[in-house]
């Protein structure tokens, strides 16, 4: 087992693995995430597949062990929803079946691999290493630190006039502007999201001619939760979001 942690510990420089759990039978989700706690990972859990993708949403994971048998969103929708946002995150599937159409099913996904129940720490812990090992690209300017969106959407800076936004996310945005923004202006930025619309604070952290990368500040819990099922919505109903 510790030469299988060095292994891990070598190709991820950049930090501890964050790895998400999603599991509805509470014992062995509570087993795996002391399990993995012990062996160093930083662990987050969900007891069924749509909180786990809202937790995806919130948060970037390195890792998903989801199971595949799970009452509302199972695990197969749950990867098929994930690999639209990042088709090469390693992903274990834990499960008592052994049926062949489910494993001909996973074989189109990269870093993908199945773990029958019952499993051992060890058998584990060599799931994880074979499907991080493959993980295509490594290091900290690789790893996204939240979900985001790309989409064209307009917003409403008053101002400083309309942006044409590129890609959303829960920490910024990045966006093409009619005129530059210097780094360090501050914004209200308003966003048409659905039916309705949220106004945000933000503040230009880079510029690049036309192009301009934004970060938001002191959002609310509301904004926050409006963004995240706003986000998982697209990620629901988008067949064609690509990383």
């Amino acid at each position: 087992m510790h030469k299988i942690l060095r292994t891990i510990g070598e190709l991820m420089t950049f930090g501890k693995c964050a790895v998400l759990v999603v599991e509805d039978d509470a014992t062995l989700r509570s087993i795996l995430e002391e399990e993995l706690t012990r062996s160093g990972y930083q662990v987050s859990t969900a007891p069924d597949g749509e909180l786990g993708l809202l937790k995806f949403i919130e948060q970037a994971h390195d890792l998903i062990i989801t199971d595949y048998n799970m009452p509302g969103m199972n695990g197969a929708t749950l990867i098929k929803y994930l690999k639209r946002v990042d088709h090469y995150l390693p992903v274990l599937i834990t499960t008592g079946m052994t049926q062949p159409d489910l494993l001909v099913d996973f074989l189109k996904f990269p870093n993908l691999l199945i773990l029958p129940k019952p499993f051992t720490d060890e058998t584990l812990h060599e799931g994880i290493r074979s499907v991080m090992a493959n993980r295509r690209t490594w290091g900290k300017q690789h790893r996204r630190k939240h979900l985001r969106i790309p989409l064209t959407l307009p917003a409403d800076t008053n101002a400083h006039g309309p942006i044409q936004i590129r890609n959303l996310g829960l920490s910024g945005l990045a966006a093409r502007v009619t005129n530059p923004i210097p780094v360090g202006t501050q914004l209200d930025i308003k966003l048409p999201i659905e039916e309705n619309s949220i106004q945000i604070k933000a503040q230009a952290v880079w510029s690049r001619g036309h192009e301009c990368g934004m970060a938001f500040k002191d959002l609310s819990e509301n904004d926050v939760s409006t963004l995240k099922h706003w986000f998982f919505r697209i990620v629901s109903n988008s067949p064609n979001l690509s990383p």
